[in-house]
Order: C-alpha cells, then structure tokens, then sequence
C-alpha cells in the first residue's frame, strides 16, 4: 500500500496532541498497524524497541514533538515504511544508518530541526525516495553527491534558493526564488519570446551595419568611433547568451543556469 493510500480505520492509530512523553513497543498490542499519528506530543526520545513490532506500519508521523536522540535501529523493522514525518522537533544529527533498511520510503520530512550536518551517504539507500523536504536546515556541506543516488526523486524542499543548484536532476525544487531571481521562464509566453527574437536579430544585423560603415567611413574623431565599433561588438555576446536560455525550456532548472553561465 502506498504512502497516500488511507488503510481501513482498525489499522489506523491517531494519538494527536495526547502528552505522549515514551514510546513502549506501541505495536505491540495492534501488530497489522498501518498508519501512526503521534503528531503534537511530548517524545524526547525514540529507542530500539519504540517500533519493534511495527512491522507493517507505512506512514508514521512524528511531526512537532521535542525528539532529540532517536536509536540507530529505531527504524529498522519498518521496510514497508512509505512515509516518515520527523519534522520541527529538536535533532541536532541524524544517525548514520538511520535510513538504511527504508528502501521502500517515498516520502521524507526532516525540516525545521536544529541538524548541523548532513552526511553525505545519509539518503544513499532510499533508492525509491520521491519527496524530500529538508527545509529551515542550514547546509554548509553540500553536495550535489548528497542526492544522486535519489534517482526517482521529483520534490525536494530547501531552506535557501541556492541549494537548488545541488540536486538540478530534480524536477521541482522549493523554494525556487530568492526573491530576484528565479528557476521559472520568464518568457513562457510564445509572443514574447517571438517578439524577442526578432529585435534581438535585428539590433544584431544593425550593428554589423555600423561596423562594416564605421570601418569604411573616415572619422574625423577616431576615439568615438573606436567606441561605437566596441559596443556594437559585445551585443553578439548578449546573443550567446540569450540562445542558451530561450530554446530550454524542457531543460532542467540547474541545467539552464549552468548553461547560461558557460557561454
């Protein structure tokens, strides 16, 4: 069953806003557990034997608790896990194979903990991940290395614009401006990327023009003229640039910004 598919109402368990404080073996009595809602508790900490009869659980969320410390194995039993929410609770670090048995996990949120660092093979093993939101984290090592091997990946979430360049196989990465710039087109309309064109290439055959004139035609001042054929000669570079931005469209964002920038 996937993630978004809402399991009958006797395999779902929502414990929302109770003053959950620990977690005891929580499947233990309910072992066909599907879903598990322990949003809005009290859980400082998550053992190796919190789930440990949670073999069929899919989602579980752990969202707006205070988790600090979660057990490298806490997860473990989990395989069929789809969805795990563990977002704006107090995790300083992520223990290196926290993810490591979760191959079938397609959604991951982990934004708004106070994570110092990301290790760089932490997703490595979450072949079929198609969500990842790691928002209000500060990543000061990041890496395109840390999302290649999330080839199914199509949503990612950053705290920064600028993280989006590191995972540009991604289809749709949030946010996707800074407030100046931004990964959408600015000329999606066909007109407008027609008109474009066309003044583009006409400005461009006119200052050919005026160089060809300006080479043959004595100048009594030389120094404006030498200034005019400089001008003229840096327009073909604006064209460079411009052909590498218009025509790819169907391109990646980081794809197009890193081509803009080669030319």
């Amino acid at each position: 069953m996937g993630a978004g598919s809402r399991p009958p109402k006797e395999l779902i368990r929502v414990l929302l806003n109770n003053s959950v404080i620990k977690l005891d073996d929580i499947c233990r009595e309910m072992p066909r557990l599907n879903w598990l809602d322990l949003e809005g508790n009290l859980i400082e900490t998550i053992d190796n034997a919190s789930f440990q009869a949670c073999h069929m659980l899919t989602v579980l969320v752990l969202q707006r608790n205070c988790i600090s410390h979660i057990h490298d194995q806490a997860f473990s039993v989990m395989q069929k896990l789809g969805e795990l929410d563990l977002s704006n609770n107090k995790l300083m670090s992520i223990p290196p194979n926290l993810f490591i048995l979760l191959g079938d996990l397609l959604q991951l949120n982990i934004s708004y903990n106070p994570i110092l660092e990301l290790k760089d093979d932490h997703f490595d093993k979450l072949h079929r991940l198609k969500s990842l939101s790691i928002e209000g984290i500060e990543i000061d090592n990041i890496q395109q290395r840390m999302f290649q091997p999330l080839k199914y990946l199509t949503h990612i979430y950053f705290k920064k614009f600028q993280y989006c360049g590191y995972a540009p196989h991604v289809r749709s990465c949030k946010p996707n401006t800074d407030g100046i710039s931004s990964f959408e087109d600015l000329l999606a309309n066909i007109v407008l990327r027609v008109f474009v064109w066309v003044v583009s290439a006409t400005t461009c055959f006119g200052n050919i023009f005026v160089i060809c004139m300006r080479s043959y035609i004595r100048s009594e001042n030389k120094l404006h003229a030498m200034c005019i054929i400089s001008l003229c000669c840096k327009w073909p570079q604006y064209c460079r640039k411009l052909s590498a931005v218009l025509p790819l469209r169907t391109q990646q964002p980081g794809q197009r910004i890193e081509a803009f920038n080669q030319r």
